[in-house]
């Protein structure tokens, strides 16, 4: 009876385990199991096999009776788990491409999505690199087939590029056993090992030719990084204890990440969301090109040249990060509008640089090497590293003949930056008078006046965040932003017009002049639309009509939108000002981002105009729209007309 009662007792115990279809704690299973304990000791004989189902509902009461009967306060607190570790972040990784141990380029996209630990050595070192490195191969070797191990990787930079090249890290890799899938080992110009090793890791590097054991001293430290790319650790990598505390992280690291991957909680999973195969393979681009080339021979402009993508020949790492209510999150907000880039020739060597800016990291600025390669030449003075880049403007403010700079914000405040001709700037904001701190974007300069210095039309959106902080610091956005024009008392900011009085000063004449704008605007264009020769201004507006401002030489401003154009696109993103028509008159081209957002287009109505589905209590227009892109073709007189349809 007793050995019949322990079989079925066991059997009990699985199906309490394994067969009920919803999760239990576990004092509610071993109370349970318990239970059915104490029905066999009482002598009643039952089959498993046909357990009724009152019966097993009357386990579960009981079980539930001395659970709770059982667990006073007192013992919750004695039995009560520790909280978990939390572990920090400790900083953001930057874009960088290298070439790994099989010659093929590798870098941060590449390690998108996995948790990854990382080490700097250098092949010929006798100092503290093989024992880094067998650390590194012990960790292997006990990761190695374990369920997570698809998810990690070992990553080893090496700080002697000119001697550790693909062939010999490979070599080295296949002496010490690595899985060439796993672990990688990385190489590239040593100037870019040494930048990511001190500015991206905060692994200090430095020449000592008198040590002959470590002619290169490096950290032996290994860090941790999540699948974000964000750092989360530093742990000694010749320690026991250091490694130990990095196996443990590990482990939460991996467990923490899961997290973004389910949908129940509403988180995206990330390893897939910023590079969907659409965007990066779009399934029409090979049918467009076959017709554009079909067609070329209709279009009279100059078309004779292609482009062609060179961005990893060139050498350009920079990748533009968002926050979270931009992808994340994909609020209607003014955050997915995107960042602008500014061109120059900033050391007046001949060649165009760029300079890119980020909502997320750092803003970069390029040098141009000649032959499509660029180099990173970003100083911690115009990096704005903690501010939600927009968009930046160049422009020889002082007349020195050099490229100054002026990149803007959200609520961050916008910078001046002053260049010495060689490519380095100084921070000049605070000198400057441009410190206006909102909703900015677009900077646009030019000479209003006509007394030989560039003015500034400083375009500011409106209010469409709140003072509640994101991830990365930003600015939470309004859930209602794309109707914030719906309450202008609240939430129009007017945008500025600076006059430059010299020397780099700069003061707020919007009020002077009477250019008083609170468009929506991310943007702005000059031109002479009247040819009376005085530079008036065009501002566009996200969220109603565009405006059109005369220049009362150069003393005021005069609104004349309607007069000269009595539509304009709703939902205005980008404007060109050119001759189209070679025939001396400045003809305007508006590209428009919200009309389509309220009906799906599909390619074959993409050069139509939206079925604008908004209601006129959304819009607020009075039927004076045009919903889609518009080109206004200049009749020479300060007239216009609207000829995108005619001319495709």
């Amino acid at each position: 009876m007793i050995r019949r009662n322990r079989i079925e007792c066991h059997q009990m115990n699985k199906i309490l385990t394994q067969n009920l279809n919803y999760p239990m704690k576990k004092e509610v299973i071993n109370m349970m199991s318990f239970s059915w304990k104490l029905f066999l000791l009482s002598g009643i004989e039952i089959r498993v096999n046909h357990l009724p189902y009152q019966i097993l509902r009357f386990l579960i009461s009981v079980a539930f009776i001395f659970c709770f009967l059982g667990c006073s306060d007192d013992s919750r607190k004695s039995q009560r788990v520790p909280a978990k570790r939390s572990v920090p972040v400790l900083g953001i990784l930057p874009e960088f491409q290298l070439t790994d141990q099989s010659g093929n380029p590798y870098g941060l996209k590449d390690l998108n999505g996995k948790v990854w630990i990382v080490d700097f050595i250098f092949t010929r070192c006798a100092g503290t690199c093989p024992m880094q490195t067998i650390q590194k191969v012990q960790m292997q070797d006990k990761l190695k087939g374990g369920p997570d191990w698809k998810d990690i990787r070992l990553v080893t930079f090496t700080v002697d590029p000119e001697n550790d090249t693909a062939p010999v890290l490979q070599k080295y890799a296949d002496t010490h056993s690595a899985d060439s899938n796993q672990w990688k080992f990385l190489t590239g110009a040593r100037e870019d090992l040494w930048n990511l090793s001190s500015n991206g890791f905060k692994l200090a590097v430095a020449e000592d030719s008198k040590n002959e054991k470590m002619p290169i001293l490096h950290s032996s430290r290994f860090v941790l990084v999540d699948r974000m790319g964000r750092i989360r650790g530093y742990y000694d990598g010749l320690d026991e204890k250091g490694i130990a505390d990095l196996m443990r992280d590990l482990d939460l690291i991996l467990e923490e990440d899961q997290e973004f991957s389910v949908p129940e909680k509403g988180f995206i999973n990330f390893k897939k969301f910023p590079y969907p195969e659409e965007i990066l393979n779009p399934s029409w681009l090979d049918t467009r090109k076959e017709l554009q080339v079909a067609s070329a021979d209709n279009v009279s402009a100059f078309h004779n040249f292609q482009f062609q993508d060179t961005v990893k020949e060139s050498g350009i790492t920079f990748v533009n990060r968002i926050v979270d209510d931009a992808g994340k999150y994909h609020k209607a907000v003014h955050y997915d509008h995107g960042n602008g880039i500014a061109v120059a020739d900033v050391d007046n060597d001949g060649l165009l640089d760029l300079y890119f800016t980020t909502q997320i990291g750092s803003n970069e600025l390029w040098k141009n090497l000649g032959d499509g390669k660029f180099k990173d030449i970003t100083t911690d003075a115009i990096s704005l590293k903690d501010k939600i880049g927009v968009s930046a403007s160049f422009a020889d403010t002082d007349n020195d003949g050099d490229a100054d700079l002026v990149a803007t914000t959200v609520r961050g405040g916008n910078y001046f930056f002053e260049n010495d001709g060689t490519g380095t700037f100084t921070d000049r904001t605070n000198h400057s008078g441009l410190d206006y701190i909102g909703h900015s974007s677009g900077a646009v300069f030019f000479d209003y006046d006509k007394d030989g210095l560039l003015d500034l039309f400083l375009c500011n959106v409106g209010v469409y965040t709140s003072d509640e902080r994101g991830k990365g610091g930003y600015c939470i956005g309004l859930q209602d932003a794309f109707q914030g024009h719906l309450k202008p008392e609240e939430r129009n900011e007017l945008s500025k017009l600076y006059r430059n009085e010299g020397d780099n000063v700069f003061v707020d004449v919007s009020e002077k002049t009477g250019l008083l704008d609170y468009s929506w605007t991310g943007d702005a264009a000059p031109l002479d639309f009247d040819n009376d020769g005085w530079v008036d201004l065009y501002v566009l507006s996200m969220q109603g009509h565009d405006q059109l401002y005369r220049n009362e030489q150069g003393k005021s401003f005069k609104k004349v939108s309607r007069d000269v154009f009595p539509k304009t696109p709703w939902g205005a993103m980008g404007i060109q000002v050119f001759d189209f028509d070679n025939d001396g008159n400045q003809d305007i081209y508006i590209t428009d981002m919200h009309s389509d957002m309220s009906q799906e287009v599909g390619p074959n109505r993409e050069k139509l105009k939206s079925a604008m589905k908004w209601e006129e209590s959304i819009l607020k227009s009075g039927g004076m729209s045009i919903y889609g892109n518009a080109f206004f073709r200049s009749l020479g007189n300060g007239d216009f007309e609207e000829v995108s349809d005619s001319i495709g």
